[in-house]
């Protein structure tokens, strides 16, 4: 059972990690809006900063909600690395968009702006904590059997 000071948390870092993914998106549309010549300043870099925190905040509710069957310290260490697992995988998926990115555009001869190889891994990663960050928070609540989620009262 999760403690309610952890439920607390992965409901809080989940609604960091869905706003994070909404920055993200709002980066993603002044780069589109701007056709590319704003990618880093202004509007697409307050965009990326905020959506980073975010994103690093949330991701400490994933270390956490991934390691709460197991002993306190386990769950300070998924905390704590979570971050720092965030920003590897981030590098590393990075390299292999562009790649796959660089290849797609050669095969078919362009595959629109310049600037969709330098975005398409803010855009997956936009979704992804889209997703994950709706997933923690969904399930940071839990109702008592035959209640609805419109029922005010969860179970501790």
């Amino acid at each position: 059972m999760i403690p309610k000071w952890g439920r607390i948390w992965i409901a809080v870092a989940g609604t960091a990690l869905f706003l994070g993914g909404i920055a993200w998106l709002a980066k993603l549309s002044v780069v589109v809006a701007t056709d590319g010549r704003v990618t880093a300043t202004g509007a697409a870099g307050a965009f990326f900063t905020l959506g980073l925190a975010l994103i690093l905040i949330g991701s400490t509710g994933a270390g956490l909600r991934l390691t709460m069957g197991g002993e306190p310290m386990s769950r300070i260490a998924g905390i704590v690395l979570s971050p720092v697992l965030f920003v590897a995988a981030f590098m590393i998926l990075q390299g292999v968009v562009v790649g796959l990115v660089t290849v797609a555009q050669a095969i078919v001869g362009g595959l629109g702006p310049d600037y969709v190889r330098e975005e398409a891994i803010i855009l997956l990663t936009a979704v992804v904590s889209l997703v994950v960050g709706t997933m923690l928070l969904a399930g940071a609540v839990r109702w008592p059997r035959g209640a609805t989620p419109q029922d005010p009262e969860p179970v501790e």
